[in-house]
C-alpha cells in the first residue's frame, strides 16, 4: 500500500516505484527484478495504515495468509471434489499468476491506453478499466 502511495504522490519521477517514463515492460513487471529502494518513502503518512487493525493484521501475517488462502485453500477446494492436484494447480498457481498480471496491468496500461482528460504532465490516462467500464454501458 505504501509503495501505491509513493506512485501516486511522485508518478513519473525516478521515485516512483512504476515508473511508465522508463516503459511499458518495467512499469508492468520490470520493476519487481529490481533491488527496491525508495528513500521518499519517509514523506508517505502511514498513520491511518498504521491504525487500522486489519491491515496491521494482514501487515504482520502476509506469508501465512498468502500460502494458505492463495495456495492451500483452492488445494483444500480441489480436494473435497477428488482433485487436489487440479486444485493446486488451477485454483493456486494458475489462478495466482491471471491475478498478478491483471494487477499488474493497472500499473502499465492505465498509463499507457486512454485519453489523458486531466493532465498531460504525466503519463496517467483514464480508459475501460479505470472507469470501470461506465463509458461502454452509457454512465460516463
Amino acid at each position: 500500500m505504501l509503495r501505491h502511495r509513493l506512485h501516486h504522490r511522485f508518478t513519473d519521477t525516478d521515485s516512483d516505484p512504476y515508473d511508465a517514463t522508463r516503459g511499458l515492460f518495467f512499469s508492468h513487471m520490470g520493476w519487481i527484478f529490481r533491488k527496491p529502494t525508495y528513500p521518499k518513502m519517509k514523506d508517505i503518512d502511514r498513520r491511518d495504515l498504521d491504525a487500522d487493525p486489519v491491515v496491521r493484521f494482514q501487515h504482520e501475517h502476509y506469508i501465512p495468509l498468502t500460502l494458505a488462502l492463495g495456495l492451500g485453500l483452492p488445494t483444500l477446494i480441489g480436494w473435497s471434489y477428488g482433485d487436489a492436484t487440479g486444485g493446486f494447480i488451477w485454483g493456486g498457481v494458475v489462478g495466482r499468476i491471471l491475478i498478478w498480471v491483471s494487477t499488474f496491468s493497472i500499473n502499465s496500461f492505465a498509463h499507457y491506453l486512454g485519453d489523458q482528460e486531466y493532465s498531460e504532465e504525466v503519463t496517467a490516462r483514464g480508459n475501460f478499466v479505470s472507469r470501470g467500464g461506465a463509458r461502454f454501458v452509457g454512465a460516463g
